[in-house]
């Protein structure tokens, strides 16, 4: 809903009302989530990482604050450079810090698991091209083809419907087709339905527009969705709860930089051109350019098990191997009693 009812605001009445809205979008979601959601809780949480918190809050903040300010050219190149650096060297200290702590804030023994890692590098890779698509197709189809906001999202939200369809259909696919083969193959249509962006000229039809990006709303929805799953795939109950810590920032790292790179790539076509002026076609090396780095992520799947994502019943052992082909780290686990289930192999 956020693409055509935002375009409606900014067109009809003031844009920042698209920041208002979410102010009673958020009490309501707090009240649903305080009446429906369980109030689970560990039995034994352990001590709180406080230095641990400020270390990556810091550094998170630096790198999504300075990739999402490169994209806007809000202040100075040195400074923005500057602030994702320190966001860097943040997270180098939380590394070191992690190394040391016994119940570190984030875990990153969870990088020792090839399904979570992998899941983690091609998802990166993968969001960091999606991440441009809020950036890039609004200003094409607003500054390059001469629609309203309103209109735009009129034919952008179409693909949030194609979303809702794919997760009814996401269990069978993995059921049917495995975690490994859909990565790779859906992989392959999604950067196809997102490089044909380049071919989109203001004489296009919309019906057209609106069909490419309902297709790419349904198999986009299904990558992130295998992704997600595949993430959680072979960690144990005890630690459940510890991929989100990485994966939702490393989400929100992506995003921000999808915009960064976004604009690199429209500046680098403008400088090139020597154009100052977003033409129709200047968007396109960036649809491109950014279809192919999303290639890249397939290399990452290729590596995973055949069976990889089966573990989602339970974990799988032998996924604790650091990759398809190293041998597999074969540690024995004690004998479970009759109360208790069978303890995780040790990272």
């Amino acid at each position: 809903m956020g693409p055509h009812v935002g375009g409606f605001l900014s067109t009809y009445f003031l844009w920042r009302w698209i920041f208002f809205i979410n102010v009673p979008i958020a009490i309501l979601g707090a009240i649903l989530v305080t009446k429906y959601i369980p109030d689970v809780r560990e039995e034994k949480p352990g001590d709180f990482d406080f230095k641990g918190f400020i270390l990556t809050g810091l550094g998170f903040t630096g790198v999504v604050f300075g990739f999402s300010l490169a994209g806007g050219h809000f202040i100075s190149a040195g400074p923005n450079i500057l602030l994702v650096l320190a966001g860097l060297g943040f997270l180098g200290l939380y590394v070191r810090h992690a190394r040391t702590h016994p119940n570190p804030l984030l875990d990153l023994s969870l990088f020792q698991l090839v399904t979570f890692r992998r899941a983690i590098l091609g998802g990166t890779i993968f969001r960091l091209c999606m991440g441009a698509v809020p950036f890039l197709l609004p200003l094409m189809l607003q500054l390059g083809f001469g629609l309203s906001p309103f209109h735009s999202g009129l034919l952008t939200f179409v693909s949030a419907i194609g979303a809702l369809f794919m997760k009814v259909a996401s269990g069978w696919v993995l059921r049917t087709f495995g975690f490994r083969n859909t990565l790779i193959v859906n992989g392959i249509v999604c950067a196809a339905t997102f490089a044909v962006n380049a071919l989109f000229t203001p004489a296009t039809p919309h019906v057209i527009l609106l069909s490419i990006f309902l297709v790419g709303g349904f198999f986009r929805s299904l990558q992130f969705t295998t992704l997600n799953g595949l993430v959680f795939s072979d960690v144990d109950s005890a630690r459940m709860s510890n991929p989100t810590g990485i994966n939702a920032p490393t989400q929100q790292i992506a995003a921000s930089g999808g915009i960064a790179l976004g604009a690199i790539f429209v500046e680098m076509t403008q400088f090139a051109r020597g154009e100052s002026a977003l033409t129709p076609d200047i968007f396109a090396p960036a649809f491109l350019g950014l279809g192919v780095l999303m290639l890249l992520s397939i290399v990452i799947y290729l590596r995973l098990p055949p069976d990889a994502g089966e573990g989602l019943a339970g974990p799988s052992k032998r996924h604790l191997a650091a990759d398809r082909d190293q041998p597999a780290v074969q540690t024995p686990n004690p004998a479970p009693t009759p109360a208790s289930t069978p303890a995780p192999t040790p990272a």
